[in-house]
């Protein structure tokens, strides 16, 4: 019998979308496309993105501040 862990899943769902993530967070919104569109649904269920404008998206504040502040944690750590 397995559990599953919610956390080991919902890392798995992130990863699968770390690029569009990534464009996301560097561009400040990131259009829908053929590409992107799996992800963008997926992340969108997740709550982590919003609607902007047209078939553009952006990441949710709570979740740009988290890695905001990951991110500057590791750049503290990498000095």
């Amino acid at each position: 019998m397995t559990t599953h862990d919610p956390v080991v899943t919902l890392l798995a769902k992130l990863s699968l979308s770390s690029k569009t993530i990534s464009a996301a967070y560097h561009q400040g919104r990131i259009h829908k496309d053929d590409e992107n569109a799996r992800d963008i649904e997926r992340l969108r269920q997740l709550r982590l993105l919003s609607p902007d404008i047209r078939d553009a998206f952006q990441l949710r504040g709570s979740f740009r501040q988290f890695l905001n502040a990951a991110l500057n944690n590791e750049r503290l750590f990498a000095i």
